[in-house]
C-alpha cells in the first residue's frame, strides 16, 4: 500500500498468524492513496494450506463412508462426528464397540438408522415407528436436544388458535391479530401468545415478555413467564451465593397485587454487566406500548406501580429445541381438532 506521503506501508507483520473463524473469502487488494500514478510489480498471493487432520463422509443416516474418508497419521481420535454428538466406540476389550451416538436423552445407532429406546413423545407421531430417526428422512429433517421449540429455519413454532379477531390493550388500544401457542422445552407445555396482524398498530407487535422470550415476534402474557421458565430450561442465578451475572441473562421484575401475591410485571435482557456493582448492570427491552427497544440501568428499567419490585435473574441452560415440519403438522392438528391424530403446520415468520 502506498500512503498519502508516497511512503510504502508494510502490512506484512500485521497479516501473520491470523485466525480465520469461519469459512468465507479473503480480499487482497493494492491501494494507492497518492495523487500520482503508481505501478505495482511482482505481486504474489500464496495460499499455504494447513494439514487436513480428518475427512469424514457420511451416509444420510450417519454411517461413515469408510472408502472415501481419511485420517492423518498420529491425529487424535475425534469422538464428536455426525451431528456433533459423541460416538461410543471401541469400549470393549477386543477393540470393538456399539458404535452408538449419544444424543443426551437417547442413544442412536447409525448402522440401522434407529434410536435404541422409544421416543418419549411417540404418542404424538402414531403413524411412525417409535424408534424412527428424523421421520426416516434425515436429508430434510434433523433432531436436536434443545429448548424452546423452533422449526428448521430457526423460527419459533406458532400454532394458531381459532380465527383472527379484534383485541384491545388495557389502555383501550385496538388491533387485529391471531392468538396461538408456542411450546416450551418439555414438548407439551403450550404458552399462549398473540400475533399482531395489523400493520397500522406496531405498538401491539410485542411487549416486554414477548421481546425477552419470543424474539419480539409475539405479545406474551406476563402471567405465563413463570411457566415458561420452569419448562424451558432456565436456572435461577443467586447473586447472594456469589454467582456472576452474564450478558444474555434474563431479568424478571416481580410486583405484588392487592392481596400481596407476587406477579410478573416486566422482563429484560442483560446487555452489559458489572459484577462489582449491581446497579451498573444495563438491560435491554421495551414495555407498555413502546415500539423501540431501549437500554437502561437494571433498577431504572421497571418500577412496580405498587412501589415494591423484586428482581430475579435467570439463565438459559441450553439451545432452543428444533422440531421437524411433520412434528409441527402434528401439533396443529391437535389444537384444531378433537380427533386423536395430531398433524400441524408451521407458520413461517
Amino acid at each position: 500500500m502506498v500512503g498519502a506521503n508516497s511512503e510504502v506501508k508494510n502490512h506484512y507483520p500485521d497479516l501473520q498468524n491470523i485466525t480465520i473463524p469461519k469459512n468465507g473469502f479473503v480480499y487482497i487488494y493494492c491501494s494507492n492513496e497518492t495523487p500520482v500514478n503508481v505501478f505495482f510489480d511482482n505481486i504474489q498471493v500464496v495460499h499455504t494450506r494447513g494439514q487436513i487432520l480428518e475427512e469424514t463422509h457420511y451416509y444420510p443416516f450417519g454411517l461413515t463412508m469408510a472408502g472415501i474418508s481419511s485420517k492423518s497419521a498420529g491425529a487424535l481420535d475425534n469422538k464428536y462426528e455426525f451431528t456433533g454428538k459423541e460416538k461410543q466406540e471401541k469400549e470393549f476389550s477386543d477393540g470393538s464397540g456399539l458404535e452408538w451416538l449419544d444424543f443426551g436423552a437417547r442413544m442412536y445407532d447409525a448402522q440401522i438408522g434407529r434410536w435404541m429406546v422409544q421416543d418419549p413423545k411417540a404418542d404424538l407421531y402414531h403413524p411412525f415407528n417409535p424408534y424412527q430417526f428424523c421421520f426416516n428422512n434425515p436429508i430434510n429433517y434433523y433432531d436436536s436436544d434443545g429448548r424452546l421449540i423452533r422449526d428448521k429455519d430457526g423460527n419459533i413454532v406458532f400454532i394458531p388458535i381459532g380465527n383472527p379477531k379484534t383485541e384491545n390493550h388495557p389502555t383501550g388500544f385496538l388491533t387485529f391479530g391471531q392468538w396461538g401457542y408456542v411450546y416450551a422445552n418439555d414438548g407439551k407445555t403450550a404458552i399462549k401468545v398473540f400475533k399482531n396482524l395489523a400493520s397500522n398498530t406496531p405498538e401491539m407487535n410485542t411487549n416486554c415478555t414477548g421481546t425477552t422470550f419470543c424474539d419480539g415476534k409475539y405479545w406474551m402474557l406476563p402471567d405465563d413467564v413463570r411457566t415458561l421458565i420452569e419448562t424451558d430450561g432456565y436456572k435461577n442465578i443467586d447473586i447472594q451465593e456469589g454467582e456472576k451475572i452474564l450478558k444474555g441473562d434474563v431479568v424478571v421484575y416481580v410486583g405484588t397485587d392487592e392481596n400481596g401475591i407476587e406477579k410478573v410485571e416486566d422482563s429484560r435482557t442483560v446487555v452489559s454487566t458489572s459484577n462489582d456493582n449491581f446497579d451498573d448492570i444495563v438491560v435491554s427491552g421495551l414495555g407498555g406500548l413502546e415500539t423501540e427497544v431501549s437500554e437502561k440501568k437494571i433498577n431504572d428499567a421497571w418500577v412496580s406501580p405498587t412501589g415494591k419490585t423484586g428482581v430475579y435473574i435467570f439463565r438459559k441452560t441450553g439451545e432452543d429445541k428444533v422440531i421437524t415440519d411433520k412434528e409441527i403438522e402434528e401439533r396443529k392438528r391437535t389444537k384444531s381438532s378433537t380427533k386423536s391424530s395430531l398433524r400441524v403446520m408451521a407458520e413461517n415468520q
